[in-house]
């Protein structure tokens, strides 16, 4: 077997048998980092042991074709109901890894196959699409509330509480042993009485586009210059990385 063909083997293994896909259950970036993984050095290395074995000539309407089936799939995964939906489900989670593989493939054997200006042209926008993708998740911004008592918290019920405060507020809610494993990823204290109440953490969590927590804002610091302070570290992109320890303030 060609050298190319094992080595893409073994960047496939460590990406998916590796720690990437628990990862990506509760933060954006290794999931990130296993869908470069996959096209940008598995799916070449598999396009290049197949070229050199299989040779075939490929038109600028094919090499089209193959950018626009390759950009499809990958704004496709990245709509939030398919990204979530990978994220809480190894079924969707092992679809989507072999689409991105299926599709770098694609792209990655047209490339080879092509003219010298032709395969650039494909690799240059299939790359700036990616990275223009990128921006708009690394810029994008918006406010999640998610309960921490999902059972009670419906989304009815999610919905009509905050419609008082604010249009611009989402609402989020998950499966109760879901949610259990988003407290302890982001270390929210939350314990039931016997009589149905929940002392729980009462923080904003200040995340940005890639799932990493960056700081909290605690309920004695709201309103105040210190949490005027941390939201200006997040947006100029100055936070101080992810915070392991848990600072619950019930």
């Amino acid at each position: 077997m060609p050298w190319h063909l094992l080595c893409s083997f073994a960047i496939l293994a460590l990406l998916w048998l590796g720690p990437l896909p628990a990862l990506s259950r509760t933060a954006f970036s290794p999931s990130m980092i296993a869908h470069l993984g996959v096209v940008a050095l598995a799916a070449p290395l598999i396009a290049y042991g197949i070229f050199r074995m299989v040779r075939s000539s490929i038109t600028g309407a094919l090499a089209l074709c193959a950018m626009a089936i390759d950009m499809a799939v990958v704004l496709a995964w990245h709509v939030p109901y398919f990204h979530d939906w990978a994220t809480t489900d190894w079924r969707a989670y092992v679809v989507e890894q072999i689409s991105f593989l299926a599709v770098g493939f694609i792209v990655w054997y047209t490339a080879f196959n092509s003219a010298p200006l032709l395969g650039a042209a494909t690799l240059f926008l299939i790359f700036m699409h990616m990275t223009l993708l990128g921006s708009f998740l690394a810029v994008s911004s918006r406010t999640f509330y998610d309960p921490v008592d999902p059972e009670h918290d419906t989304p009815s019920r999610l919905r009509t509480y905050l419609e008082q405060f604010s249009p611009k507020l989402v609402g989020l809610t998950e499966k109760p042993k879901d949610m259990l494993n988003i407290l302890g990823a982001y270390g929210i204290y939350r314990k039931r009485h016997a009589d149905g109440g929940i002392d729980h953490s009462a923080v904003a969590l200040l995340i940005d586009a890639h799932g990493i927590l960056h700081d909290r804002i605690k309920e004695s610091e709201l309103g105040s210059s210190t949490a005027l302070s941390k939201l200006h570290r997040l947006i100029g992109g100055l936070g101080h990385g992810v915070m392991k320890e848990n600072e619950g303030s019930s």
